[in-house]
């Protein structure tokens, strides 16, 4: 007769092996914009008094701290993750959801954030969201402070259309910060020392604010105190630049522009050498036609860009497909802009067909330098960029020459039977680049 081995229960794990279960439990920001749910180290030190030694005695799994002020259970829990996780760095995640307007209840929430503020030497990644009235509370104690070792730090207002007094955060030092997130709110100038050292900087939802930074109308005012940014990503829908910006560091720029906008008079705002990827959200296919066939910027160059992305949000069959002619079909000038470019994507584009008709040719001068060509149009235009995508490679393969990398959304790539004809795409989903420009009241970007 066999002998059956009993199967493996989590109660007869060793401990080591209970802590990493509980660690991979874990994410930053788990549930954004709402109370958290129960973690895996909070659940699994409850199951029994054994694993509730193991949970306790592993500091490292109370270091990912998400506390709601307005709820008394929160910020109990709250005291708990500040004792357990004894002397370990923490990843804070802030937020109060009620209002503030009477003297006692800002007092009440005071008293629970200053149980966090004498660790503020641990704190190395932050996160303040507010959602309500008077949630500018949640800022005001850390604006003397110094943080030794906060690298990342976000602010994010979720008020709709109100704007507190900019508060200058750790006036005292933060020397080895190198992210920031400003979502909707106002940057007093002259900024903190600490600017100086950030390589990743994000200003979201600007376009509300009448007085931007504080009287200062322009982004040109704040990124001249970031001479050290590789990532820059402005919402600059109702907003522009002064005077040209020059960030020799820099290599990743997303930005949103407006209808108000001239696309070529953006882009020569910026004087990037290092640059090697740039995505604009809220362009319209008509004025790619004018950048692609363009020699020459008046001031800005851009030797290194190897990726250019161009976005629309709205799915939707776009108001100049019906009220504007499209335009001629003729091949592209080479991209003389930008001669290091090696990827081109759009993303619901208005006469994306018409693009591809010009760029994606055997004989055009632009096919040597672009090896990725990444689409994915909109619904009502599918059919006419199919057409055109499948026109311009059978005259790739007609030329013997090596046809480009194709990455097509997944509806597109389902519109043909691409292999029949002897070519080769990759499924992509845009959602990934949409994902980077959207945000919402729960889940924020």
């Amino acid at each position: 007769m066999s002998v059956q081995t009993p199967a493996a229960t989590i109660t007869s794990l060793p401990n080591e092996l209970l802590a990493v279960i509980a660690a991979a439990g874990q994410g930053r920001s788990r549930v954004p914009g709402l109370l958290p749910d129960p973690t895996a180290e909070w659940t699994l030190s409850h199951v029994s008094h054994r694993f509730r030694r193991v949970m306790i005695g592993s500091p490292a799994l109370w270091t990912l701290i998400e506390a709601d002020l307005h709820s008394e259970g929160s910020v109990e829990i709250l005291g708990l993750y500040l004792e357990r996780s004894q002397n370990y760095s923490l990843a804070v995640t802030l937020q109060h959801r009620s209002e503030l307007r009477e003297d006692s209840e800002r007092e009440l929430a005071t008293k629970r954030l200053n149980q966090l503020v004498p660790h503020i030497n641990r704190i190395s990644w932050l996160r303040i969201a507010v959602q309500e009235w008077g949630g500018d509370l949640l800022l005001a104690p850390f604006r003397d402070l110094a943080a030794p070792i906060l690298q990342h730090l976000e602010v994010v207002n979720l008020i709709d259309y109100y704007h507190w007094d900019p508060i200058a955060l750790f006036s005292a030092g933060a020397p080895r910060i190198q992210f920031l997130k400003v979502y909707d709110q106002k940057i007093q100038l002259p900024a903190s020392q600490w600017t100086s050292t950030l390589t990743h900087l994000e200003l979201r939802r600007y376009h509300r604010l009448a007085d931007l930074f504080d009287g200062n109308k322009s982004f040109d005012k704040v990124l001249a105190y970031c001479p050290s940014l590789i990532y820059l990503y402005l919402d600059m829908e109702w907003a522009s630049l002064d005077h040209q910006v020059q960030i020799p560091s820099l290599q990743t720029l997303h930005i949103t522009i407006s209808e108000s906008h001239e696309l070529m008079k953006i882009i020569d705002i910026f004087d990037a050498p290092s640059l090697t990827e740039l995505t604009i959200m809220g362009v319209h296919g008509f004025e790619l036609f004018e950048l692609f066939n363009s020699t020459s910027l008046p001031r800005a160059s851009f030797p290194a860009l190897a990726s250019l992305c161009f976005v629309k949000n709205n799915n939707s069959t776009c108001y100049c497909e019906r009220n504007i002619p499209p335009p001629p079909r003729a091949p592209f000038t080479p991209f003389q802009l930008f001669p290091a470019l090696s990827s081109l994507s759009l993303i619901n584009i208005c006469f994306t067909s018409r693009i591809v008709e010009g760029v994606v040719i055997p004989t055009s001068a632009m096919c040597p330098i672009l090896q990725t060509i990444a689409l994915s149009p909109r619904t009502a235009a599918m059919e006419a960029v199919r057409s055109a995508v499948l026109d311009a490679m059978c005259s790739y393969l007609r030329y013997g020459r090596s046809l480009p990398t194709l990455r097509l959304s997944p509806a597109l790539a389902c519109s043909e039977d691409w292999q029949k004809h002897g070519i080769a795409v990759e499924k992509f989903d845009p959602t990934s680049i949409l994902q980077v420009f959207l945000a919402s009241k729960l889940k924020y970007a």
